[in-house]
């Protein structure tokens, strides 16, 4: 076959894939905002304003993920808050991983006749494996679809430079980890997958290279670990909270396990699909671990061209479960995780397929491969409907209170009240007690336009909250609303004097709520009530742009004493 026909067969396979993945994932720009985390990051992102100074050299406290806020800014810029361009985004991300999925599986298969066709099937694979659903239709599981993609560029640089690294590569290799670290830590497993990697390649790849490639990495990992720290020496809150969690013991070393053989098992066969997955069957996990553990260590030793992805997917399912024993994420076990260990499984399930089941006809298993487009689509089809998506994860995890919550936010949105009603008690029952619950009881009866019980509830809410000012704020937001009319003015100051003051006892950093009451007890003519809030306003230590302004009002108030003397 000449160098034309070759060119020609890789642009068919890589439009098939392209187009296969458009497809099964079209639907997914009419998901919206979801109502979990989407909303809330895009409205952080847009309410402040972000420096790259404090993005990247402030430390990251339990998330660290720099180039995941970048990646928002940049989207708010471009398109606003149009959940159909982000989408698209996020489709965008998925193809190109799938790409370089196919790209990767050329590198590693260059001395087969076959090449194409691994590379075809495994990049199929990638893109339409419904596990990976989750990590394409929600907007912030972003952070999985940019780790997975500049991983990807470093590795493609690692066995493509491994008898050649110059200068150039070394440097790329440098930035795209560091890049992939700055998406995600789930990558960090690639500082332990090199040198083996090396290691099991020593008589094919001279010391010297293998010693100058994984210096990049790990002094990539070095920068990463310093920045996120915020300061030499200082762990950050995510990896201090995971070590102080995890304590070596039986139960700990028995999760570990019966968690591993879950996302094994859940990567070979992936179904029943749910979003919000808080428990699983230990004693079937650990036995397929039994079952497919052994396996891999068999087509790992017979077999050279597995290994460098076998690494990648037996390394890439343990960083999601040390957030499990950390107790990081609020879904003990997601679908999600499984976006970068992805990678490994399909090259390697290409792989065994080809080299393995030659008695099988290619066209039987792009067949195969392209079938599974339909539950992939069914998934996408599910997420654009957020009643039906919770109600499916409530009832595929009846004990997690969250799921019900979830629901109960959906069905709000949709006036589905007494509903919602019986989903929120059904998680309050479950001991789910947070300010999350709590606001949403509070959303449906403001909707309901139950004033009192509003109130009420976002009372709870401030009450249990770390963020407790954002929910006097609200209460103060909707007074026009409660007491609407000019007589009530007044009724409406007295409220908002009371929650600005609640609101700076409960966060004391919140000093502009003795402002805005001082500036409130002064136009409702309470001279010493105003003198008072305003005094200690100004004599605050903590820098504030209306303090200027506080000390005009108290001037006017000397005048005006002056002038009734």
């Amino acid at each position: 076959m000449n160098n034309n026909d070759v060119l020609t067969n890789r642009l068919m396979y890589i439009c098939v894939v392209v187009s296969a993945g458009i497809l099964t994932y079209h639907d997914a720009v009419n998901a919206g905002l979801f109502s979990l985390d989407d909303r809330e990051i895009l409205l952080n992102i847009q309410s402040t304003e972000r420096s790259l100074k404090s993005l990247f050299f402030s430390g990251g406290g339990m998330y660290f993920r720099p180039l995941i806020a970048l990646s928002y800014k940049l989207d708010l810029s471009l398109f606003g808050k149009a959940p159909v361009a982000i989408h698209l985004v996020n489709i965008l991300i998925h193809l190109v991983n799938g790409l370089l999925v196919y790209y990767l599986t050329l590198e590693l298969m260059r001395d087969s006749g076959r090449k194409d066709k691994y590379a075809f099937i495994a990049s199929l694979l990638f893109v339409l494996h419904p596990l990976n659903s989750e990590a394409v239709v929600w907007i912030a599981a972003r952070t999985d679809l940019l780790c997975c993609l500049f991983f990807l560029l470093t590795v493609i640089l690692l066995v493509k430079k491994e008898n050649d690294p110059d200068l150039f590569a070394l440097a790329g290799m440098f930035l795209m980890f560091l890049f992939s670290l700055f998406a995600k830590e789930a990558s960090i497993g690639l500082l332990a997958i090199a040198p083996i990697y090396f290691w099991l390649r020593k008589d094919a790849v001279p010391l010297k290279n293998a010693v100058l490639i994984n210096s990049s990495l790990f002094l990539a990992g070095a920068v990463y670990m310093v920045l996120r720290s915020g300061r030499i020496g200082v762990v950050d809150r995510g990896t201090a909270r995971v070590l102080s969690f995890i304590e070596p013991s039986t139960s700990t070393i028995g999760d570990f396990i019966s968690a591993y053989g879950f996302y094994l098992g859940k990567l070979f066969y992936p179904f029943p699909l749910n979003f919000a997955i808080v428990d699983i069957n230990k004693a079937l996990s650990i036995a397929v671990l039994a079952l497919v553990l052994p396996l891999c260590a068999v087509l790992f030793y017979r077999n050279e061209r597995l290994r460098l992805p076998l690494l990648i997917l037996l390394t890439g399912i343990v960083p999601p479960i040390m957030a499990l024993l950390g107790k990081l994420a609020w879904t003990p076990y997601a679908e999600r995780y499984l976006y970068l260990p992805m990678v490994g499984f399909s090259i390697s399930a290409a792989i065994v397929l080809l080299t393995y089941g030659r008695k099988i006809p290619y066209i039987v298993i792009v067949a195969a491969v392209m079938l599974l487009a339909i539950p992939t689509i069914s998934r996408v089809v599910l997420w654009t409907d957020p009643v039906a998506l919770w109600r499916d994860a409530a009832e595929k995890s009846p004990q997690f209170h969250r799921a019900h919550v979830g629901l109960a936010v959906a069905l709000i949105e949709e006036q589905e009240y007494e509903e919602a009603k019986e989903h929120l008690d059904t998680a309050a029952a479950m001991g789910f007690k947070r300010d999350y619950l709590w606001q949403n009881y509070a959303a449906m009866y403001y909707a309901k336009k139950e004033y009192e019980k509003y109130e009420k509830f976002m009372l709870k809410a401030a009450a249990v909250s770390k963020k407790s000012t954002k929910f006097y704020l609200g209460i103060i937001g909707s007074l026009e609303h409660i007491y609407p009319g000019k007589g009530e003015r007044y009724t409406r100051y007295r409220r908002a004097i009371r929650y600005y003051l609640m609101a700076y006892e409960k966060d004391p950093a919140y000093i502009q709520g003795l402002y805005n009451a001082g500036k409130l007890y002064w136009i409702m003519g309470d001279e010493k009530n105003a003198r008072l809030y305003l005094n200690k306003f100004v004599q605050q230590e903590r820098d504030n742009m209306y303090k200027p302004f506080a000390v005009k009002i108290l001037k006017k108030l000397d005048k005006e004493s002056l002038v009734k003397q």
